[in-house]
């Protein structure tokens, strides 16, 4: 019995990238990604990046099928696997796929707005002179906090307006 044909055939870092390549540009047509690898002692990496387009959940759906490993943070144990590759048994040489979204100043400009009008809606005001913090419609937070908490949750507030942008919601409040 011939064992070598039981094996999984290896896919290194630079042609699994070229898959990613590949898969993204079939799912995402006309989404520009960048696509990196990194090889280094003990492993290899791919980083996916991309502005604003699809949903980072969608993008990493299809990316990091592309992993050839697991992490399990509580026993610091990293686990390869093997996939299944167009009727194929693969083993692919990244062992994590990350994905990175960031998004255009137009997006952004648009995203901050949103959060000022928002906040502002909800009489949150930064000692800044920008609006800044947490309103009740998005985490619950209480009004007396101290404005450098507000400061932290203001970019994570744009991120997430950043995002809903990006996904084709409507974004509505009212004017104040």
């Amino acid at each position: 019995m011939d064992t070598t044909t039981d094996r999984p055939r290896y896919v290194s870092v630079t042609d699994t990238a070229k898959e990613i390549r590949a898969a993204l540009k079939a799912a995402f047509p006309g989404v520009k990604f960048s696509v990196r690898s990194d090889k280094y002692a003990g492993g290899a990496s791919i980083r996916v990046y991309y502005t604003d387009g699809p949903a980072l959940r969608a993008v990493e759906d299809v990316a990091k099928q592309f992993a050839g490993a697991t992490f399990d943070g509580m026993i610091d144990l990293k686990e390869y696997h093997t996939s299944q590759h167009n009727g194929e048994v693969v083993h692919w040489g990244a062992d994590f796929v990350f994905v990175n979204q960031d998004f255009s100043p137009e997006v952004t400009a648009q995203a901050e707005e949103f959060t000022r009008l928002a906040l502002a809606e909800e009489g949150v005001e930064s000692h800044r002179g920008w609006y800044g913090g947490t309103p009740q419609a998005f985490l619950r937070a209480r009004k007396d906090d101290d404005w450098f908490g507000w400061e932290s949750n203001w970019h994570s507030l744009v991120r997430l307006a950043s995002i809903w942008i990006t996904e084709g919601r409507t974004l509505i409040v009212r004017e104040v």
